[in-house]
């Protein structure tokens, strides 16, 4: 299996709950078209992770971690800098200029996801998204 340079991406919302809906629609449309992404709640596993390192998420073009967006907030020692995008559901998206001032401190970009995309659970809409956010 081949390596990848994988994406950590933070998909959060109030409490955890429909961020973890999402990421597994647009697993569940990845695995459908052979794509290689995982998804995980938050919990410890921001402690553990190191990009590229000689876990089991080499081998993923996108790790999706979900959980509430209060913790970025709230977390003194949240590690944003191991982020590659935070993206924000639209239950959430008023606390969009905080998080992305934190953001702007490690360069990591904070984007809110599209409201009809998230409304309907697209996996499908969601990854051509990543796919084109991280082509450029």
């Amino acid at each position: 299996m081949e390596e990848t340079i994988l994406k950590l991406i933070y998909i959060n919302c109030a409490g955890g709950g429909t961020s973890s809906l999402f990421c597994s629609k647009i697993d569940s449309f990845a695995k459908s078209v052979d794509r290689k992404i995982c998804y995980e709640w938050l919990g410890d596993i921001i402690d553990i992770i190191k990009k590229n390192d000689d876990s089991k998420y080499k081998y993923y073009e996108y790790v999706l971690l979900y959980g509430g967006t209060q913790v970025i907030l709230t977390r003194a020692d949240f590690p944003l800098e191991i982020f590659d995008l935070i993206w924000i559901c639209p239950q959430t998206r008023y606390f969009y200029n905080d998080v992305k001032s934190k953001c702007d401190k490690y360069k990591v970009p904070c984007e809110n996801i599209d409201m009809l995309t998230f409304g309907r659970m697209n996996g499908d809409k969601a990854l051509e998204y990543l796919d084109n956010f991280f082509s450029n």
